[in-house]
Order: structure tokens, then C-alpha cells, then sequence
């Protein structure tokens, strides 16, 4: 296939491509998108979210390859729920507007490590609310915006911003996951759904066999 390309976590030395699939809560599949195993499945998270005005979204669970702060951030300000399972909880970083030393000082259990570009987040802040309009209003695809965000050799100035900005709604998201029993609950029955399906989807796939001449020998 055309977006086929290496990728040594699947494949090794070999090439190929990811299949992302979107459920709602009944189970019923709502949007799917193939792309090259090489890229971040994280970009393509708001694809599905966005795709359709009819199925109106207020929370969405995903895997570990599913997340990155950026699309924390977006989701946030298009008032979707993101709720990713960690597959290292403990080992996500908290960062916070103020300096760090604030929080210890006033003798918080958990605290931040590290503190979030304020100037730098503020000055992107019209980039960031455009960036969020083009989603929204279907002028471009977030896979395609993401992706030339990365393209740059140095890490983009919005990127940089929204990253920044996702942090702090990842940090208000493990307090919540943390102290909230039926969120934790929630996004392990979402995701059991998305792996049932996957399995009855490996299940029935057919394939199609070709012999030397590149010719359709047969089904399996």
C-alpha cells in the first residue's frame, strides 16, 4: 500500500500500515482510518471525534499509543473528556502553572514536577484557538495539521503551546482517574469494547492469497 512504511515495533524490517477504529458506547463502529504504522496513532484520534456533526461526543477513552498533550489540549477546548489508559500510570509527569516549590510549601501529598511555559503558552494562545477553529469547522483534518506541525526539524512554537496546555489538562485528569473509581471503571469497559471488537475482527478477516504471477489464487 501506498502509506505502507517501516515500523520495527510491528513489523521489524518489514512494512506496513495501522488501522484505527472508533465505537461508541452500543458498539457500533462510527469511523475508521488506515495510515502508515510509522506515524503517531495519537494524531489521528481527533480524525474520528471530528469526522461527524450527528454523533456528539462528551468523552473518549483510548490506549497509551493513543495520547499525547496536544491532543489533550484540543479535545479540552472542543469539550471532549479525554480519557486515555496509561499502561505506566505512576510514571506520568505533573506539571503545573506555578513554580513547583508553591505546591511544597503549603505541605501538598502530591505535587508537580516541573512547571509549564506560561509566556510561552499565552503568546500562541490566538494560534492554538485557530488551530482548534480549522478542526472543528472541517477545514483540515488534525492528522494533517499534526502532522506538519512534526515536520519541522526543531519542535514548532504552537506544538510547544499546546503541549504546554495539555499538560495541565493530563494533570487534572490524573487527579481525577486517581480519586474517581467509576472513570477508572468507564475506561476499562470502553476499551474492553474496543478490544472485543478487534478480536472478532481478526476473527473473520479474509485475506486474499496470489500465486507467482501476482494473479488472485484463492481466499483464506
Amino acid at each position: 500500500m501506498l502509506v505502507a512504511s517501516p515500523s520495527f515495533k510491528y513489523f521489524g524490517n518489514g512494512r506496513g500500515v495501522t488501522q484505527y477504529s472508533f465505537l461508541d458506547e452500543s458498539g457500533q463502529l462510527f469511523y475508521s482510518t488506515v495510515f502508515s504504522a510509522a506515524e503517531p496513532e495519537s494524531h489521528y484520534v481527533l480524525d474520528g471525534l471530528t469526522h461527524n456533526e450527528v454523533v456528539m461526543h462528551n468523552a473518549h477513552s483510548t490506549d497509551t499509543h493513543g495520547f499525547s498533550e496536544p491532543v489533550f489540549a484540543v479535545t479540552g477546548l472542543l469539550g471532549i473528556e479525554f480519557r486515555p489508559r496509561f499502561a505506566r500510570f505512576h510514571h506520568q509527569q505533573l506539571y503545573s502553572i506555578d513554580e513547583v516549590r508553591t505546591y511544597k510549601e503549603q505541605g501538598f501529598k502530591i505535587v508537580p514536577e516541573l512547571k509549564i511555559n506560561l509566556e510561552h503558552l499565552e503568546n500562541n494562545w490566538d494560534d492554538i484557538l485557530r488551530l482548534v477553529c480549522t478542526i472543528k469547522l472541517g477545514y483540515s483534518k488534525a492528522s494533517t495539521l499534526f502532522r506538519r506541525l512534526n515536520s519541522y526539524s526543531k519542535q514548532h512554537p504552537l506544538y510547544k503551546a499546546l503541549k504546554d496546555l495539555g499538560m495541565l489538562y493530563k494533570r487534572a485528569y490524573i487527579y481525577q482517574y486517581m480519586d474517581d473509581e467509576l472513570i477508572r471503571k468507564t475506561v476499562s469497559g470502553s476499551l474492553s469494547k474496543i478490544e472485543s471488537s478487534n478480536n472478532f475482527s481478526k476473527a473473520i478477516t479474509m485475506a486474499i492469497t496470489r500465486n507467482s504471477y501476482g494473479q488472485p489464487a484463492g481466499i483464506s
